[in-house]
Formats: structure tokens, C-alpha cells, sequence
């Protein structure tokens, strides 16, 4: 830490001196000849380089200064603390990607400082302990235990690998996971098994991943939400019309008939994506869900649908229609694309 320090200014009383002289005895820097006569002092300002700061982030012992007889206290001022340094950087997914699925969740990161071979991760879940889109707050990510997990690139070594949950802290500790120290710039890439994806793409759950020494003393970190997540496809969906459609004509009516692959809110909303050509000269809808009135953007055809807050909750596999009249047929009889 102090072998390659240089001395790169000595200043007394806010005037810079010359002729003094640096030496490293231990961990005690001594400054010689810096008073050439009885003077006195109202500040000494010592300016340092060539000090390597400690590998983890921590507060520092205190650090002394004595001027002949005079010593310096011992308290928290004396003290430095070091924070740690964000990685290179940080993704977090589930492979297949589909909402509300039990699956591995894999981590993948690039450190930016080096992790030594006794080092550890750790992965801090959303203090609730639910994702924030379930509807139950019951369903706690199910951390609470030793956790099945497995390196995916080779500086991980599966046959040590320990994986610890724990719901008080929100923390998945990983120990014993190296068998030599991980170079700065690394790529590492873990997964947690058995838990369960958010129920939904939206990127609101944000996890944190931290690497440390041995005694949890931070070396990297950085926060992620979940990337790559995909809407289930509906167990069954069905398009019936409900007059003959004639090209170009404002007469055309659709019965869209689907069934739930989850559970539902009165907050969730319904969009439907029509073909190219296929328009509403207005919307009217009925509907098992109890829809307002929706909102459609005829840039890129898409009508969306807001349900009325008295609606109760629908459970997985509820079965429903909407309807849809005063559709604008295409204008040829060429089959669409799928709505």
C-alpha cells in the first residue's frame, strides 16, 4: 500500500517548502528537515502520491500525525473510508424469458476489480421479498434456504459452489464459488435455481449483486432490474365475426374468445393488434371483464382497454370474450395478418 509513495508537497503555514526529506519505516512516514528554525505552526498540509488504496471498501484505522511533541487524535476525522466501485456491468434474466415461470435465474457480470479466491458474491432481493407486479403478497421469492445454484462460465467452481438465502436480510450469499483469484475485467456468470420470474415484462424489481473479500468487505457492485422477459401466450384464443364481412365497409363485427394463463387485476389492461387496413371507425365493446371504453391508436392499430375498478381479480384459466363492432373491413379479400 505505501511502497511506491512519493512525497509531492510539504506546505506549513499554506507556503510550500523545500529541502525536506521523505522515509518509510513500516507504516510510518517521516518528514525531515521541514522547519529550518523555531516557527509557529498553525497548519501543515502534507500532499501524498503513489498509495494504493485497499482492495475492498472499509474504514481505515486512524491515521496519527505528530509534530514534535504534538500528536494528532485518534477520531472518526482521522479516519478514511472507501466506498466500493461499481462493476463493469451487470444483467440479470431468466432463460426462456416467460413472466411468472419457475426457472434458474442467471447473473452475469464483469468485474471491475479483482475477486480474491475466498471472495464472495452476494444478490440482494427487493426488501419486500415479492416482485412488484404480484398480485399476492404472499408469494415470497422463495430464498429462505440453501439454494441449488452452478457456475456457467468456467472461474466458477461447481464442486464447491454454496448458495445461502436468508428472508431477514434479502440476501443470497455464494461462497467457496473460486479455486484462484478472478482477474479485474472478468466476465462471471451464475445461476440461482428453482425461483420464479416476475409476473410481468415491465422492468420494476431492481436486485443488486456485490462482490467482496472473505469478510463481506465490498469490492464491486451494481444494481439491475430483469432483462428479457416475455408475456405467456394465452391457453386457448379464438376470432369469430359476427356478420359477413365486405371489403372497405364499416360493418364488420369480431368475437374474440381467450382464456387466462394467470391471474389478472382490475389494473391490468387488454390490447388487441389489428392488421394493416383493419380500422374502427368507433369502438364499442362488450365483454365478460367489464371494459370502459379504450383508446385506439391508428398509427400502429392497436386498441387498448381499461378495465373499471370494481372488477374483482381473474384467475388463472377464467374464460372470456370481447366484443368488437364497427370494424372497417380491409380492402381486399387477401386473408390479413393475425390479430
Amino acid at each position: 500500500m505505501l511502497s511506491n509513495f512519493v512525497c509531492i508537497d510539504v506546505s506549513v503555514n499554506y507556503n510550500s517548502i523545500t529541502g525536506y526529506t521523505c522515509s518509510l519505516s513500516g507504516l510510518t512516514i517521516t518528514i525531515s528537515n521541514a522547519f529550518t528554525s523555531i516557527s509557529i505552526v498553525q497548519d501543515v498540509i502534507i500532499t501524498l502520491g503513489g498509495i494504493t488504496n485497499p482492495a475492498v471498501a472499509l474504514t481505515s484505522d486512524p491515521i496519527i500525525g505528530t509534530i514534535g511533541s504534538d500528536v494528532s487524535n485518534n477520531g472518526v476525522n482521522s479516519m478514511l473510508t472507501f466506498i466500493k466501485t461499481y462493476l463493469t456491468s451487470l444483467s440479470i434474466s431468466f432463460p426462456g424469458g416467460i413472466v411468472n415461470r419457475t426457472s434458474d435465474m442467471v447473473c452475469t457480470l464483469v468485474t471491475t476489480n479483482s475477486i480474491p479466491q475466498n471472495g464472495i458474491i452476494t444478490v440482494l432481493f427487493p426488501a419486500t421479498l415479492v416482485w412488484a407486479r404480484d398480485l399476492s403478497i404472499n408469494h415470497l421469492i422463495p430464498i429462505n434456504k440453501t439454494l441449488a445454484c452452478y457456475g456457467i462460465t468456467a472461474l466458477i467452481d461447481n464442486s464447491t459452489i454454496t448458495c445461502q438465502g436468508q428472508y431477514s436480510t434479502q440476501l443470497v450469499t455464494i461462497t467457496n464459488a473460486f479455486s484462484s483469484t478472478i482477474p479485474a475485467g472478468s466476465t462471471v456468470i451464475f445461476a440461482l435455481s428453482g425461483l420464479f420470474a416476475p409476473p410481468t415484462t415491465e422492468p420494476v424489481d431492481t436486485l443488486s449483486v456485490t462482490t467482496t473479500d472473505n469478510n463481506l468487505n465490498p469490492i464491486d457492485w451494481q444494481s439491475s432490474t430483469i432483462s428479457g422477459l416475455s408475456p405467456q401466450t394465452l391457453s386457448t384464443f379464438s376470432i369469430q365475426s359476427t356478420t359477413i364481412f365486405t371489403v372497405n365497409n364499416f360493418a364488420g363485427g369480431l368475437v374474440c374468445s381467450f382464456s387466462l394463463t394467470d391471474t389478472i387485476s382490475y389494473k391490468d389492461t387488454f390490447s388487441v393488434y389489428l392488421p394493416s387496413g383493419m380500422t374502427f371507425s368507433y369502438s364499442q365493446s362488450t365483454s365478460t371483464f367489464k371494459l370502459q371504453s379504450g383508446s385506439y391508436n391508428s398509427s400502429n392499430y392497436t386498441l387498448n382497454m381499461v378495465q373499471l375498478t370494481s372488477n374483482p381479480n381473474y384467475a388463472l384459466g377464467t374464460s372470456g370474450n370481447v366484443t368488437f363492432i364497427r370494424l372497417k373491413a380491409p380492402p381486399s379479400t387477401r386473408p390479413t395478418n393475425p390479430i
